[in-house]
């Protein structure tokens, strides 16, 4: 799906959001649509749970996305349920639990978002084949594959799935050896080991966007989508000429540059 098929009018359309988002969360919201391999790496604070919410919940409404998995720290299932109750409040979502007879029956059944931890995960995992895929698997605290040889890294990696999504908020740009693990999931065979920064970097950009917390607030009070819109409503009903827009403040008109992080 192309980003320039992600537009806000859709999206309001479709979703009864509680909250606007800002424009930097509609671009990560339209990464993750385009993305089959995608790595959400915003500074913490900078909505990543909220964005992949609504990504998921626009995905599901695709004939072809019936089922996703989301694998989070323990600590985070309960956090994760409530805002996807709040950001997609039309999708079934249900917590994994119970013993591991319990916990299959989860899996096999036609429940469109499923919470585990990595914990289950790292158990669990050798009972999926051949009866349960998934449309999309999204790690959240994706830190937690870095080390490619332990043993809940190597669980996450064999999740049957068509779709790998990751979230961090640890900076990892510029650790090769976080990246290569983790991208073993996102993206397997994409960078490996010995490669020189710059070309991981090279490499990883399609499918890599992190943004800046200090960045991301001052624009927000130039640019925020509601600001936007409102004045390209307020021009549209005035039907003004291109004279009359010349005389408007120059950020009203310029087109904004991507805010996506330079990886170098």
């Amino acid at each position: 799906m192309d980003s320039e098929d992600v537009k806000y009018s859709m999206i309001s359309e479709q979703l009864d959001l509680p909250s606007p988002l800002r424009e930097y969360q509609w671009e990560g919201v339209s990464f993750f649509m385009r993305s089959e391999s995608a790595l959400l790496a915003d500074e913490m604070g900078l909505g990543k749970t909220v964005q992949t919410a609504v990504a998921l919940s626009l995905m599901l409404k695709e004939p072809q996305i019936n089922r996703v998995l989301v694998v989070v720290p323990a600590s985070l299932r309960l956090n994760w349920k409530r805002e996807i109750g709040k950001w997609a409040p039309e999708i079934h979502c249900m917590i994994v639990t119970g013993n591991q007879k319990d916990r299959l029956a989860y899996y096999c059944l036609p429940i469109p978002i499923l919470i585990a931890s990595y914990e289950q995960i790292q158990i669990d995992v050798g009972m999926l084949y051949p009866c349960v895929r998934f449309d999309i698997v999204v790690l959240d605290e994706a830190q937690r594959i870095k080390n490619a040889g332990s043993s809940t890294s190597l669980a996450c990696k064999l999740l049957p799935r068509d779709r790998s999504w990751a979230l961090t908020g640890t900076p990892v740009e510029n650790k090769p050896e976080d990246l290569v693990s983790i991208f073993s999931f996102v993206r397997r065979g994409l960078i490996s080991k010995g490669l020189p920064l710059f070309e991981v970097h090279e490499r990883i950009s399609p499918f890599f966007l992190r943004r800046n917390k200090r960045k991301m607030k001052r624009l927000a009070r130039l640019y925020s989508s509601d600001y936007h819109l409102y004045w390209r409503e307020v021009v549209s009903s005035l039907n003004c000429s291109a004279r009359v827009l010349r005389n408007w403040p120059m950020f009203f008109r310029k087109k904004k540059k991507s805010n996506r992080s330079r990886l170098f």
